[in-house]
């Protein structure tokens, strides 16, 4: 009997977990590469559907791009059912409202200033991009791997708008070695 009690109050604060979590985040699985060294392909994180974007936040963006035959073939049921037909994108926040941006010799810049990027080890940024201001409502995104990324320097991400924004990433849970907040 004592052990049927254990199970059932595991069971009921596993359920209410669950419901917190997917009530005012979720959890989302990393996808690709465009995140690398920051996060690796298949890290489990956990993200907050309401809070406020800011530059260097990591964030899951709804994009308007398909998905490939290939890219489904990889997800199961569940997957393929949270995520819908559209590519999700993880990116970090580079810029946002009123932001002038300007990428050059493998630099990024904003606002005239040159932006610390630890994130991204020792590489560069490729393309040539300016901004002369971020609209209201609009976000620069990048990958951190940006030698590997579809993000916003791209004409098929471009700007973000704050409604395509699911969330901000602020903890992986998988894998356990690298457990931890963001």
């Amino acid at each position: 009997m004592r052990e049927i009690k254990e199970w059932t109050k595991s069971f009921v604060l596993a359920i209410l977990i669950f419901v917190v979590l997917t009530t005012f985040g979720d959890i989302t699985q990393v996808y690709g590469q465009s995140m690398e060294p920051t996060l690796h392909q298949k890290d489990q994180l956990v993200y907050s559907k309401f809070s406020d974007v800011e530059k260097g936040d990591v964030v899951i963006v709804r994009s308007e791009i398909e998905l490939t035959e290939a890219e489904l073939s990889k997800m199961n049921i569940v997957q393929r059912w949270k995520i819908g037909d559209f590519k999700p994108l993880l990116k970090r926040v580079i810029a946002t409202t009123g932001d002038q941006v300007l990428i050059k010799n493998g630099v990024v810049y904003i606002n005239e200033i040159e932006i610390e990027e630890s994130y991204i080890g020792n590489s560069s940024t490729p393309g040539d991009v300016f901004i002369e201001e971020i609209p209201e409502g609009y976000y620069f995104v990048m990958g951190d791997n940006r030698h590997n990324s579809l993000d916003s320097r791209s004409a098929k991400v471009g700007l973000v708008s704050e409604v395509q924004i699911e969330g901000e990433v602020f903890v992986r849970l998988f894998p356990l070695t690298n457990i931890g907040l963001l």
